[in-house]
């Protein structure tokens, strides 16, 4: 019988528009999804929609997109240039186990943005 391996799903502490989250790093997603607990606020603000599929009963579901900004928390930089700018769609996770999902992608990004702005001093610390 061949071994089945199971793999733990990664998460990362992250900042969205100031609030702070544990966010889903998700290899196969294709566009941020803030949960609507949290973010609920900024559906005014909507710039368009998007068919979210796995989402639902029906397993398909239209969600609002907004403009927000994205960060990964950590002690190697705190400032504001580690920010990106996302479009993400808000809907129902269906979990508390976190409140955002990001696409890999975006971690990578965020993660290269985090080192670039890092102080020398805090790099070279190893």
């Amino acid at each position: 019988m061949p071994i089945v391996r199971v793999y733990p799903l990664q998460h990362v502490s992250a900042s969205v528009a100031g609030y702070d989250c544990v966010a889903l790093n998700d290899s196969g997603c294709q566009i941020p999804v803030v949960s609507s607990t949290l973010f609920g606020w900024c559906r005014d603000e909507a710039i368009g929609k998007v068919d979210l599929h796995g989402f639902g009963k029906d397993g398909t579901i239209q969600a609002p997109v907004v403009n927000l900004t994205v960060r990964l928390q950590s002690d190697v930089c705190e400032s504001d240039m580690s920010e990106i700018p996302v479009v993400c769609a808000i809907a129902d996770l269906g979990t508390t186990d976190y409140d955002v999902i990001l696409p890999a992608d975006v971690v990578k990004e965020l993660q290269a943005v985090d080192c670039q702005y890092a102080p020398l001093g805090v790099l070279l610390r190893a």
